[in-house]
């Protein structure tokens, strides 16, 4: 089981901080868990259609969600014919860039992201569904 949502009145608020003291009482809280979370799945190959090896990205299409949470972001390590595999993506709207290399540390810088953006592949995920995608190595 894997946290799909928190609301807070209503409003989602699972990317962002909810700041509780000793003793609070909080009212219309509601946590949504799945286990019907998608798996990302693809393969990844090179200018003249070859599998390639490298690393692939995703991250939310919505670029308020690239601060503050590092679980937005995934990255996978290809296997030496190209494919990857991506577990627990919550569903929505993301980009999917595959890369020969990158530093875990750049996910979860905003200004990297902006750079790949024009460069990524739009994905939408849907729940429970298995979302095989295929992606050029960028360059």
């Amino acid at each position: 089981m894997s946290l799909k949502s928190v609301e807070l009145d209503g409003r989602e608020v699972v990317d962002g901080v909810l700041e509780l003291k000793g003793g609070q009482t909080v009212d219309g809280l509601r946590l949504v868990v799945t286990d019907r979370f998608p798996i990302v799945t693809g393969t990844v190959t090179d200018d003249r259609a070859a599998a390639a090896e490298g690393f692939v990205l995703v991250f939310p299409a919505d670029e308020s969600r690239w601060v503050g949470i590092t679980d937005n972001t995934r990255l996978a390590r290809t296997t030496a014919h190209g494919a990857f595999r991506l577990g627990t993506v919550r569903p929505g709207d993301y980009f999917a860039i595959a890369l020969p290399s990158i530093m875990p540390s750049q996910t979860a810088d905003p200004e990297f992201l902006a750079s790949l953006k024009d460069r990524a592949t739009r994905i939408t995920i849907s729940e429970g569904q298995a979302a095989p995608i295929p992606l050029k190595l960028a360059r």
